[in-house]
């Protein structure tokens, strides 16, 4: 079946089965106003979906024996979907979805993409992610092991007893004395520097 013609039905509900694929290369458009205030319904069963055009409709209910994929463009706020139970599947396809997730109709292996994000993701997707994240957390865990050993406390004991070059206080005082030079001091100066009575 193949839809050749701008569809529209404004708030109606269109339900459309096929045994052979659903071809769709124009606008059905079954909304009113945007479609998170429509009360449009579309249900779409066939063995494949495709075509370049658009699905506007508050409701859109799709079923699928075959992996839908761009340029199929849907615009809803809810989606239904339904995919063979067997085997896994990935729709891909343009537009939005106001309300995600989607309802899966059967229990089914199926992940689903809107306008570049996922909605629904499948067994395969959920092994990248998980793998994707084991090492986004080893590499972190590596990092925060370098900056421990780097920053760590053994460090900070290390230059408590040994020392840092530009510490304060690791040095003794030093004995500052000048002799043989013509610099005035006030009487009993040296005695008082030493501790001892001044004889005057």
């Amino acid at each position: 079946m193949t839809f050749g013609d701008t569809v529209t039905g404004f708030d109606q509900t269109l339900s459309i089965t096929t045994f052979t694929g659903f071809v769709n290369n124009f606008l059905i458009d079954l909304c009113a106003a945007a479609v998170t205030s429509c009360t449009g319904s579309l249900s779409i069963n066939a063995p494949s979906i495709t075509g370049g055009g658009g699905m506007e409709t508050g409701t859109l209910s799709l079923t699928s024996i075959t992996d839908i994929v761009q340029p199929v463009t849907i615009n809803t706020d809810n989606l239904f979907v339904g995919a063979p139970g067997t085997g896994v599947h990935l729709w891909v396809m343009n537009g939005s979805v106001a309300s995600p997730p989607p309802t899966k109709l059967n229990p089914s292996d199926l992940g689903v993409n809107v306008g570049g994000i996922d909605l629904l993701t499948n067994s395969n997707q959920n092994a990248g992610n998980a793998a994707i994240a084991g090492a986004a957390a080893a590499a972190v865990a590596t990092a925060a092991d370098t900056a421990a050993n780097a920053f760590s406390t053994d460090s900070v004991a290390e230059i408590i007893e040994f020392g840092f070059a530009g510490d304060i206080g690791t040095l003794p005082p030093m004995d500052h004395r000048l002799t043989g030079v013509g610099i005035s001091v006030p009487s009993c100066f040296n005695e008082s520097r030493e501790g001892e009575e001044c004889s005057r």
